[in-house]
């Protein structure tokens, strides 16, 4: 029924079927006098309607006539039974309740039209309960015109198994329709029937038509899925209130645009971001979950870190131990290291003796100085010989460069009395393809060359003095030489040339036969021909080959001395290139660790755990920790930080030995920055009987030994200093020298002799050692005359035992007391003169080149005694052996001091 005053109430499904145009109320009350049976409260309610009762009054009347209408159903329902007869149809203009489910028979019998008839229809047999109550409820307070339509109604929207069939949402089908027993989504789209209603002003309100309540139908359902979506998704305690808001958005139909195009556009299940507020909800769950996982990941890491650095902390402590209960390493490795050393120098005995190497500095008149050595050379013996090839001019040159540049040749050799008469051509020939566009000169004029002060020469019979020619020889295509600069001429020539220069010589075994080369090209081509030539004699021609090369033949001096050592290793010879393990070696590795290793004998940190925590971990801090704690008790060796990565690279059957001597002490290396307050005495209180003393220059400090042989250092002047102070060491003697035809690093031989007879005076000639006994000189021998009858007289020093009898460790020694009856004075005087000024000195450590002491002699002439350490051979540049003994220990000296440092 329509009511122009307010709202209508769906009392009874029959309300539905009269919407139409009001009516007086004579005729409405004759017509529900006629349907009296089926409802007896609409009546009562109409009947107080049209009197004048308001309607809301009225609905109260129908209720409290509500058991009146219960006892005229059950009247009803018996009259039906009785009335049906034969024909079995309705009785009269009545129906029974079974035909509620035909539309027809309801149109017919109420005189309705279809929609509204179906609206009944659906109402009472398909609509569920909970639908029918809500659209009760709503038409109740908004009335039946404005709120829906009777086709909505009629085609089953709000029913039970109702499946919406709009165009382009085929894929949604299932989602899209009302299941049996689940009413959510008709239950949704009457909620939005309301807000529709309630939001729109109230001239604009109007019942939805069908398509549109079709569409809002596919809105709900979509709705309904997608917040299903968002209830998976999401935690439980946000999801209520996350619904709320977004269907406060639903109900103002912000969302349907957005849904109605995921349904048109998209297939099931979609995506939660296709809709817009679903977006920023689905991105803030997604952000936060990501948060938890990633919270959870990180807290399974940190308790993973735990065990493994837990584990890691076990087995290093484990190793550690192990490593504690062996032998010490310092004591392994320190025989290890003397094996080796001897192993080396036993092996190299001949391999390395083949050529020598002196390189000279670049900052020299370099021409000037070779004939200067050249003349030296021919003066010593009329065995040896000079062969001095003469510029060769280019074409580009002009002919008075070239004779000025061999005139300047020329003149040398006469102020250094060089004879230089005999002139020899060296000779060359094309090959047969050579090119004609090959213009180099075929001839070369070379010098032989004697010292004026002989009259004769054993190289007489050489083939060069008696033919005065060489070759021809080939003269070699560009491609084939080595380098680029102009004074090349190929190793094939130099071969030549010394073989012409041996030829009609009749050298023999015993023979020896040096190559002084003074002014090498920058290939050093004598040099590699001398080095073929003894290679192809297995090292027995009498040859031997000395080189005075510049600071750009570092890389030829590497290639010769590979060449050399690559034929060594090759020979038959030759041991082999390892020293045969032995008990020793096996004691070193026998240790069994779980997660550190051995390198060389040494334990290592494995580098592995470098990167085993993320830095900045409490775990990676820890690991640190645990670093440092080993590598304070197991230092990492000096030459492994170095080389050895690349060492363990390579095999060890394949790498030759490589040893050096062991300068440390006790197996451990020497501080060279330990700086030690020892006590002091005021100058004017010293009471000890001096035996010498040196008075030290600014920087350095004065050196006293007493007549208990006690050695002291002392600060004289008025200033604070630091003084390098004692025991010496000796630094860096490597070099193999020849003693008593035997061969041992120079460092050997001071030890051995400041062991036995004290420091000695080491004469450098030729790598041999020349020992001079304390012996008195002839009284003609003016060379070893020393002005006020003063004699050097050797100052005896001990070395302290190790285990690897190699550190040189110098401290002074009481005498005996047949020495001591001829010592009168003792005196370092040598220690701050000579060439210790060009020697390195700072505050850490000071350089110590000579130590001498002095005796006087009365009435007889004096003979230099083994004393000090020294290098003064002629010409210091063939040999620069250099010995060093450096101070390991500083000292602060107050002013006007001194403090007793050996005894």
């Amino acid at each position: 029924m329509y009511n122009t005053r307010g709202p209508l109430a769906f009392c009874n499904p029959l309300t539905l079927s009269r919407l139409g145009r009001p009516k007086d109320h004579t005729k409405l009350v004759r017509e529900y006098d006629q349907r009296a049976e089926q409802s007896i409260v609409l009546r009562s309610a109409a009947t107080a309607w049209a009197d004048g009762v308001p309607w809301a009054e009225a609905l109260h009347m129908a209720g409290v006539a509500q058991e009146r209408a219960e006892a005229a159903s059950a009247r009803r329902d018996r009259v039906a039974g009785k009335g049906r007869g034969k024909q079995g149809g309705p009785r009269g203009k009545g129906r029974a309740s079974a035909d509620w489910h035909s539309q027809t028979a309801i149109a017919k019998a109420f005189h309705i039209g279809r929609n509204e008839a179906g609206a009944v229809q659906q109402l009472i047999t398909a609509v569920p309960e909970d639908v029918k109550n809500a659209l009760a409820a709503a038409v109740k307070r908004r009335g039946m015109v404005k709120f829906v339509g009777h086709e909505a109604l009629a085609r089953q929207i709000f029913s039970a198994s109702y499946t919406n069939t709009s165009p382009g949402v085929d894929a949604w089908r299932d989602l899209l329709t009302n299941a049996p027993g689940d009413s959510r989504i008709a239950s949704l789209l009457v909620e939005r029937l309301v807000s529709d209603f309630d939001l729109a002003p109230e001239p604009l309100r109007k019942a939805p038509t069908y398509k549109e309540t079709v569409t809002k139908h596919a809105c709900c359902a979509a709705m309904l899925h997608f917040l299903g979506l968002l209830e998976a998704m999401c935690p439980g305690k946000e999801f209520p209130e996350l619904r709320r808001q977004l269907m406060h958005q639903f109900h103002h139909g912000y969302l349907d645009t957005d849904l109605v195009h995921v349904l048109e556009s998209a297939v099931p299940p979609a995506d939660l971001k296709s809709v817009s507020a679903f977006r920023a909800v689905a991105v803030q769950i997604e952000t936060q979950a990501q948060a938890e996982m990633d919270a959870t990941q990180a807290e399974h890491a940190r308790q993973v870190r735990e065990a493994t650095l837990a584990q890691i902390t076990a087995l290093v402590e484990s190793d550690m131990k192990a490593l504690r209960q062996r032998t010490p390493d310092h004591v392994l490795k320190a025989i290890a290291t003397a094996k080796d050393l001897k192993y080396v120098k036993d092996r190299q005995t001949y391999g390395l003796c083949l050529c020598d190497y002196t390189v000279l500095p670049a900052n020299v008149d370099y021409v000037r100085d070779s004939v200067e050595l050249l003349a030296n050379l021919l003066a010593s013996s009329s065995n040896n010989l000079g062969h001095l090839q003469l510029p060769l001019p280019q074409r580009s040159m002009a002919s008075s460069t070239s004779v000025k540049h061999r005139r300047t040749v020329e003149d040398l050799l006469m102020k250094a009395k060089i004879n230089a008469d005999s002139v020899t051509a060296l000779l060359f020939e094309k090959p047969a393809d050579a090119s004609a566009s090959d213009k180099r000169s075929l001839t070369q004029t070379c010098l032989t060359c004697l010292f004026s002060g002989f009259d004769a020469t054993s190289w007489t019979a050489s083939r060069v003095l008696q033919e005065c020619r060489m070759g021809p020889f080939p003269l070699l295509k560009v491609a084939d030489f080595l380098g680029y600069e102009n004074s090349r001429k190929g190793v094939p020539l130099h071969e030549g040339i010394l073989d012409a220069f041996m030829d009609g010589m009749g050298f023999g075994e015993t023979d020896r036969l040096v190559i002084v080369d003074l002014c090498p090209n920058r290939q050093a081509e004598f040099a590699r021909a001398a080095v073929n030539k003894m290679i192809e004699t297995e090292g027995k021609s009498c040859m031997r080959y000395v080189g005075l090369f510049r600071p750009e033949h570092a890389d030829v001096k590497a290639d010769l001395s590979g060449k050399i050592y690559s034929w060594w290793d090759s020979s038959s010879a030759a041991p082999a290139k390892r020293r045969t393990r032995d008990d020793v070696d096996l004691d070193a590795v026998a240790v069994p660790l779980q997660i550190l290793s051995l390198q060389g004998s040494k334990p290592v940190w494995p580098s592995s755990l470098e990167d085993k925590f993320p830095a900045g971990t409490p775990e990676h801090a820890k690991l640190l920790l645990l670093n440092q704690e080993f590598l304070k008790e197991f230092p990492k060796p000096r030459a492994l930080s170095q080389v050895g990565r690349q060492a363990s690279s390579v095999s060890q059957l394949t790498q030759r030995l490589a040893a050096e001597c062991d300068y440390s002490q006790d197996g451990e290396p020497l501080d060279l920055e330990r700086c030690v307050d020892l006590a002091t005495v005021p100058v004017a209180e010293l009471k000890e009987t001096v035996l010498a003393m040196v008075t030290g220059r600014p920087g350095k400090p004065s050196i006293m030994i007493t007549a208990e042989y006690g050695l002291w250092i002392g600060n004289t002047r008025n200033v604070l200093e630091e003084s390098s102070g004692v025991p010496w060491r000796l630094g860096s003697d490597k070099e193999l020298i020849v003693v008593n035809k035997a061969t041992l690093p120079l460092c050997e031989l001071l030890r051995l002799k400041a062991t036995e007879e004290g420091l000695v005076n080491v004469e450098v000639e030729s790598h041999v050692v020349l020992p001079k006994p304390p012996t008195a000189a002839a009284a003609d021998d003016a060379e070893t005359q020393l002005d006020d009858d003063e004699a050097l007289f050797g100052f005896r020093y001990d070395v302290a035992p190790t285990v690897s009898c190699k550190t040189s460790v110098f401290k002074p020694a009481v005498l005996s007391k047949e020495e001591t009856e001829t010592v009168r004075a003792v005196s370092l005087a040598a220690l701050f003169s000579g060439n210790y000024d060009r020697l390195p000195r700072n505050k850490i450590a000071t350089v110590a080149w000579e130590a001498v002491v002095l005796q006087p002699l009365k009435g007889c002439r004096a003979s230099s005694v083994e004393s000090v350490v020294t290098v003064s051979g002629t010409p210091p540049k063939i040999m620069p052996i250099k010995p060093k003994i450096y101070l390991t220990c500083s000292v602060r000296l107050p002013p006007q001091s001194w403090c007793k440092v050996s005894s």
